[in-house]
């Protein structure tokens, strides 16, 4: 089965040699047969196999949220306290890094950054007081807009670009960034 994050990971280890790479898979829900073959080593990542954490609400709510987003923040904190670097780039499997990662050079301050071009692309430092509070906040927010039509409504209102047919974390991210937006900054990474 075709896999673009070996694709996505081969572009950002020719562009970036030095970097550690690693995929957090939660795939064993919707695809348990997910063979790495010999990639990771081919290509220098790690994979860090693991359950998406919310998906036990998957029965109870159905389609209205897509879990495996939300839950992303969750996933990615988790199986990044496991690595020793404290500067974390995350980038969607759908991101694929044509150019060296200059931005995320030397970032070794107290913001969460994420690309304006794609909130699918934020980096951070793991021990940094902001990246505390942004994901706080974050998994707060996406809780509240689980358990709360009023709240949800809200989140919709705020980002009508996304639609309303189901909740995902892009859509909570992007009303993280107005309520908070001295613990998250832009970066032009188009």
């Amino acid at each position: 089965k075709a896999n673009p994050i070996v694709l996505a990971a081969a572009c950002l280890r020719k562009n970036n040699p030095d970097v550690s790479i690693y995929v957090v898979d939660v795939s064993s829900q919707a695809r348990p047969d997910t063979d790495w073959r010999h990639f990771p080593h081919k290509y220098g990542f790690k994979v860090f196999k693991r359950d998406s954490f919310l998906r036990e609400l998957v029965p109870q709510f159905g389609r209205l949220f897509n879990f495996r987003l939300l839950s992303r923040v969750w996933d990615v904190e988790l199986a990044m306290r496991d690595v020793k670097e404290n500067n974390v780039v995350f980038m969607d499997t759908d991101i694929f890094s044509l150019n060296p990662l200059r931005p995320v050079e030397g970032i070794d301050n107290p913001e969460f950054f994420y690309s304006n071009y794609n909130n699918g692309v934020w980096f951070y430092n793991k021990k940094a007081r902001s990246t505390k509070i942004v994901f706080d906040f974050w998994k707060g927010m996406i809780c509240r807009a689980i358990h709360d039509t009023d709240f949800r409504h809200e989140i919709y209102h705020r980002n009508p670009q996304y639609g309303t047919y189901y909740m995902q974390d892009e859509i909570v991210f992007r009303s993280l960034c107005q309520l908070l937006p001295n613990h998250v900054k832009s970066v032009d990474m188009k």
